[in-house]
């Protein structure tokens, strides 16, 4: 009898086991697609080289250059804009869609700021994102392109 019992009970607890290993909750499902579709846009450093199509050009004024960094697993993306540093949250959705939330930036004075704020106002337009290769292109909500990122690796 005691064997029986231990048997079931065995039988019970692998078949719970097993049952909660493969449920997810279906927006647990929908960001792993999206995650896994975008895996370019991680692990490297997306330097800006244009500006609502102007070619921008980093001087020595620049502490650093303007870049952009996203972080999978924290949904953060952090950089530069040439002065001061920021992070911001973004959310991946469907057929290449992006959205950043305004960024929290250090607050630093440096000599040629133009770029930099010409940088931040776009960030809260970015609707979308292309890759192509080693390039990142941001686009507003009209799929006019905003921004254009060179990669290098981190």
């Amino acid at each position: 009898m005691k064997k029986s019992i231990l048997i079931i009970a065995l039988a019970v607890a692998a078949a719970a086991c097993n049952n909660g290993a493969t449920k997810s909750t279906p927006e647990q499902t929908e960001e792993t697609k999206i995650q896994e579709t975008t895996p370019d846009l991680y692990g490297k450093e997306w330097n800006l080289v244009e500006l609502n199509g102007k070619a921008i050009t980093v001087d020595t004024t620049f502490p650093k250059k303007p870049h952009l960094i996203f972080e999978k697993d924290s949904s953060r993306a952090m950089g530069n804009g040439g002065c001061n540093g920021f992070s911001t949250h973004f959310e991946l959705k469907e057929n290449d869609g992006i959205e950043l939330s305004h960024a929290a930036a250090t607050q630093m004075a440096c000599p040629n700021m133009d770029i930099e704020q010409q940088l931040f106002e776009i960030l809260t337009k970015v609707k979308s994102y292309h890759i192509d290769g080693n390039s990142l292109t941001l686009y507003n909500e009209s799929k006019e392109a905003l921004a254009r990122l060179e990669a290098s690796a981190q």
